[in-house]
């Protein structure tokens, strides 16, 4: 099995390759500059492995939520490399890649994916592992206030995601209700654990065809919001 794959949806620009149980990973932190790093560190990857897409059993994507233009970025290089060398496509959520990233760490616990959706909200999840390679969202991804993020489990939370970093005073009485003590606010999403998560979905043949490869916005009329824009 060699799957690629791609995340662009938040400030950091990644590209992964597994093949079977290995993993190659490039991974930059740069705003701005998603459109023009994400195919180089693709083509690098494949040089590395010493193979081209036609070679790839499937290309992965981080398909939201997250900022707007880079999902439709992740999308769009998505579509172009299944297009063009026939490939099946595996979407993963932004939030459950983060969880991932998480319950690897922390595999008893529940975790709440926040990340800053900006207009002063947060894209946010709350997720468990049901094995050791999938995991159970115990409630549907949704944008909101920092303080409607809520959650009724009675284990351990885990933390993880910008949201607790930018909205930490908001979030503040979920942390103290719950005595949150791990909260990892710095951690990004990766391709690293769309790879990982896309395993599962491979087996289980959840795939997409190329002209499926769609953003999940989550929020979808930030335009009519008068003077904002998504970034």
């Amino acid at each position: 099995m060699k799957i690629l794959a791609l995340d662009t949806s938040t400030e950091a620009c990644s590209a992964a390759l597994l093949i079977d149980n290995k993993i190659d990973v490039r991974f930059e932190i740069a705003p701005q500059k998603h459109a023009e790093l994400i195919l180089p560190m693709c083509e690098d990857l494949l040089r590395q492995a010493s193979i081209t897409v036609k070679d790839l059993s499937a290309i992965a994507f981080a398909q939201g939520p997250g900022s707007f233009t880079g999902l439709r970025i992740a999308a769009g290089v998505t579509q172009g490399i299944a297009f063009g060398a026939d490939l099946p496509v595996i979407g993963i959520s932004t939030l459950e890649s983060l969880a991932y990233l998480a319950l690897l760490k922390h595999p008893n616990s529940t975790v709440i994916s926040a990340i800053d959706a900006r207009m002063s909200e947060v894209y946010w999840a709350e997720y468990s592992l049901h094995d050791s390679d999938s995991l159970i969202a115990t409630n549907s991804e949704q944008v909101g206030k920092p303080n409607t993020v809520f959650s009724s489990s009675d284990s351990e939370i885990v933390a993880i995601g910008s949201g607790w970093k930018v909205y930490e005073k908001e979030m503040s009485p979920l942390i103290q209700e719950k005595n949150i003590s791990f909260i990892y606010s710095e951690a990004l999403p990766s391709a690293e654990q769309i790879a990982q998560l896309a395993v599962k979905k491979w087996f289980n043949k959840d795939l997409l065809s190329a002209d499926q490869a769609l953003p999940v916005y989550i929020r979808n009329n930030v335009a009519k919001k008068a003077g904002v824009k998504e970034k």
